[in-house]
């Protein structure tokens, strides 16, 4: 792990957050400039279906830093938190389900949404955040070679 200064910003105010990161400054540069001056995960929208709650700012950072949105949902699929569901996948670019912690009925919403319009979809056991992310980028890459 690394430990990053990164400037965060909200309305005027602006302050400097140290954080810990797997994604250095040289690997960011080195996805760059194999990708034209933009790195894989610059201006996607990001979608984070299950994973732990308690990691939901280390996986907004690990993305974000990379100039990724991001949007979590926890998976819970009942009432209105299906909606919720189905708009956070209309709304990504890529949508990250974890298997481990997440209901069929999960499943089957945002694996139909990503089918329809064609989003990438990835299904993952893990939910660590270097793992996470770290496989987001590398699909991301064998899909824009292919």
């Amino acid at each position: 792990m690394k430990r990053q200064q990164v400037r965060k910003s909200c309305g005027k105010k602006e302050w400097s957050v140290t954080i810990d990161s797997r994604c250095s400054p040289e690997v960011h540069e080195q996805c760059r400039m194999a990708n034209g001056g933009q790195c894989v995960l610059e201006n996607m929208r990001i979608a984070l279906v299950g994973g732990l709650d308690r990691l939901e700012d280390k996986y907004q950072e690990a993305f974000e830093m990379n100039g990724a949105e991001f949007r979590f949902h926890t998976g819970v699929s009942g009432g209105v938190n299906a909606i919720r569901l189905k708009t956070l996948a209309n709304w990504a670019d890529v949508v990250v389900f974890v298997t481990t912690v997440n209901s069929h009925n999960a499943l089957s919403i945002v694996k139909g949404i990503c089918r329809k319009s064609g989003k990438l979809f990835l299904a993952m056991r893990h939910s660590g955040v270097e793992q996470v992310s770290s496989n987001v980028r590398e699909h991301l890459l064998r899909r824009k070679k292919s």
